[in-house]
């Protein structure tokens, strides 16, 4: 069990310098900010009382006096007939889509104004709806006093039809960006932890003595790893509990934390093959930096039509995962998804390994 004792000589080398337990402490500190933030706009803002940015376009079909209402209430309103309203609707080119009828004369009419709200489930449409109700509940007032023999009559109906296809709402920005963000910042702090530990052995001299303390390599290179991965481990039950305790709840956290570490391993093997390759902390750095490129290019965000082309092989794309076991979306081809990566980062850990052996000795 030599790489035991690696191992803790070097956790002990790490709690001394600080700087690695820094960037973990500034890790949870924006963690925790953005929890905070995300848990108190909602109180502190409400969104009747947002400005209507100016780029919140709605259609307005029916009655021309409502469109002239909602234009001087400071919507930028477009009149449509119905068909192009829903058309330029589903391409999101319009926040909302709102159809009227029996506006005109509303002061000496009796029947009530009948509206329907068509908005998908997103933050603009949410500020365009909140305004709508409060522009109608002020003029309701109004009405009510010119209307006083018909108070008791329901004036405005207002009906709201959201998308119901669940592909059109947005992923909340702690699941889709946030989260992700950190898992992979949590791994890629692992393997360049790697490179500084297994480096500096060899930068110093003191590699050749710790293999003929006696010490194999694989074990030098497990000690090294068992470290990164204890710490991983730390972070990713750090980040879970402080999002609960901020009701984010986070689901599947076992299969997540499996994802977490399998990502890890697959820097940390990175970090091996670019230690082994060029032997100085610098060089290894850059390698290591090349690694990163495909990594990124799949934790971006994939739209729809190009997820259906991929077809299963989404599963095994890290943004998809992570977001999908956070959120609750979990089927057989998820987890599946979960086991092949986890399969993948041990091989490639395997290969990193004779990688390391063939390059230094």
């Amino acid at each position: 069990m030599k790489f035991v004792t690696i191992a803790k000589k070097d956790i002990r080398k790490i709690v001394r310098e600080k700087a690695f337990i820094f960037v973990i402490f500034s890790e949870f500190l924006v963690l925790s900010l953005s929890v905070v933030f995300a848990t108190t706009i909602t109180s502190v803002l409400s969104p009747s009382e947002m400005a209507i940015p100016s780029n919140i376009r709605v259609a307005v079909v029916g009655d021309s006096d409502f469109y002239e209402f909602l234009s001087e209430a400071g919507f930028a309103a477009e009149r449509q007939d119905i068909f192009d309203a829903m058309i330029n609707y589903n391409n999101n080119f319009y926040a909302a889509v709102i159809v009227a009828y029996n506006f005109s004369g509303i002061y000496e009419k009796k029947d009530p104004v009948r509206i329907s709200i068509y908005m998908p489930e997103d933050m603009r449409s949410f500020i365009v709806l909140s305004n709508i109700k409060k522009k109608l509940k002020e003029l309701e007032s109004d009405v009510r006093e010119e209307r006083i023999t018909y108070t008791d009559a329901e004036i405005f109906e207002v009906v709201v039809i959201e998308k119901s296809d669940k592909k059109t709402v947005p992923i909340d920005i702690i699941y889709g960006i946030l989260l992700p963000l950190l898992i992979i910042s949590i791994a890629v702090m692992s393997g360049n932890l790697v490179i500084n530990l297994v480096v500096n052995e060899i930068e110093n001299k003191t590699y050749d003595t710790l293999i003929s303390a006696p010490v194999e390599v694989s074990g030098f290179i497990y000690g090294k790893t068992l470290v990164s991965m204890f710490l991983a481990l730390l972070q990713i039950i750090m980040v879970v509990l402080i999002l609960n305790l901020g009701n984010f709840t986070i689901n599947n956290p076992f299969f997540l934390i499996i994802l977490v570490l399998s990502y890890t391993l697959i820097f940390i093997s990175a970090a091996i093959i670019s230690s082994a390759i060029t032997k100085t902390r610098d060089h290894a750095q850059n390698v290591f930096a090349v690694f990163l490129f495909p990594f990124i290019a799949m934790i971006l965000p994939f739209s729809f039509e190009l997820i259906e082309k991929i077809g299963f092989l989404i599963n095994l794309m890290p943004i998809y995962l992570m977001t999908s076991l956070s959120v609750g979306n979990i089927n057989y081809d998820i987890i599946l998804g979960v086991i092949v990566t986890a399969i993948f980062s041990i091989i490639i850990f395997v290969l990193s390994c004779r990688i390391f052996r063939e390059k230094i000795q």
